[in-house]
């Protein structure tokens, strides 16, 4: 699945061997009528990863979804890949406070 839209975070910690990758893509409609998509993908760097799709009845919880996605990866101490195709600006989602959390904003 390629997409422009993607958003693209790594992990990598040399002292505990760990260097993991994981990938998302926009909400999209799917084939079913009022069902939509967000599409993951992870694992480790240079191997084929997995690929995991959870469905919504509604685009809102949808979106709701796939923001919590970054906060997630974010909060545990993952960064955008900046070697990667990914076109989204990540300072325009969330902003960063003094506290370990991520605060989204919709744009």
């Amino acid at each position: 699945m390629t997409s422009d839209n993607r958003i693209k975070f790594i992990k990598i910690d040399e002292s505990r061997n760990m260097k993991r990758f994981y990938v998302l893509y926009p909400v999209c409609d799917t084939l079913l009528d009022g069902v939509y998509a967000v599409v993951s993908e992870y694992g480790r760097i240079g191997r084929t990863g997995r690929t995991f799709v959870k469905l919504f009845s509604d685009q809102s919880s949808a979106w709701h979804y796939h923001d919590h996605c970054i906060a997630t990866r974010i909060n545990h101490g993952y960064t955008p890949d900046q070697s990667s195709d990914s076109q989204l600006d990540l300072s325009s989602l969330f902003t960063l406070s003094d506290s370990p959390f991520v605060v989204f904003r919709r744009v």
